[in-house]
């Protein structure tokens, strides 16, 4: 009984649908004429490429940082060498592209400043002032080979100065280790470079201490009395019996 009652419902159900039609559009379709096709022609893409259809994405630019306009440059620049389309998407990448670059360099500035600093206004591993060898006495510089240090040093320590003899000391540690062939002197080269042509590590320690009492005493501003002068002239003498000398 329940399922006929069910099906009653249903069928005055779908009657009533049946009886309010829906709406239909009213306009005619002319179904006899011919419709004609229109086509494209093949070169219809070279109409496009002249300068008036070409757009840069440059808004204006009025306001913007100096960095903001070099990035928008650079972006522009991209896209002409690689020919794609302007999206926010692709600036932001530009702009981490330049951010980079620019730190890039700027280490690489830092790095060839320090670099510079290292080799002609401090020597590094001592932690002292200059030790590029600014010999002005008696044109050591030209003449180191052919100097007399023993009687340079001999003269120093008449006069008390101290701090020259051990200058002496030092310079005849070069011109030494020169004559032995385990260094090539050049006036232009510092207590860092001379310590990394020294192959054997025994020397090479050895001429590393001297070289701290050497700067030490010379760039520190350190006047030496006759006891300090004393015990660095010991390490010299010690170095120069090491090597053969």
């Amino acid at each position: 009984m329940q399922s006929k009652l069910i099906y009653i419902i249903l069928f005055f159900f779908l009657l009533s649908i049946k009886a309010f039609p829906t709406d239909r559009d009213s306009l005619n379709i002319d179904k006899n004429s011919d419709i004609s096709v229109n086509y494209l022609p093949d070169d219809f893409k070279d109409n496009y490429d002249s300068k008036d259809f070409k757009y840069e994405y440059n808004s204006d630019s009025e306001g913007l940082s100096w960095s903001e306009r070099v990035t928008r440059w650079f972006y522009n620049l991209l896209r002409k060498i690689f020919d794609f389309k302007p999206t926010q998407k692709g600036l932001k990448i530009t702009q981490y592209i330049i951010k980079a670059l620019y730190y890039i360099a700027l280490v690489l500035i830092i790095f060839l400043i320090v670099r510079s600093l290292i080799r002609k206004e401090g020597y590094w591993i001592f932690g002292k002032k200059s030790d590029k060898l600014e010999i002005a006495t008696e044109n050591i510089e030209v003449d180191l080979m052919e100097t007399d240090f023993d009687r340079l040093i001999n003269d120093a320590v008449l006069k008390n100065n101290y701090n020259l003899a051990v200058r002496y000391y030092y310079l005849k540690t070069l011109k030494v280790l020169t004559e032995k062939e385990i260094i090539e002197w050049d006036a232009d080269k510092t207590n860092l470079d001379y310590l990394m042509e020294i192959d054997k590590t025994h020397i090479q320690n050895l001429f590393q201490k001297i070289s701290y009492i050497y700067d030490y005493c010379w760039y520190g501003e350190f006047t030496l009395d006759q006891s300090s002068f004393n015990e660095a002239e010991s390490r010299f003498i010690s170095f120069f019996k090491t090597i053969g000398k």
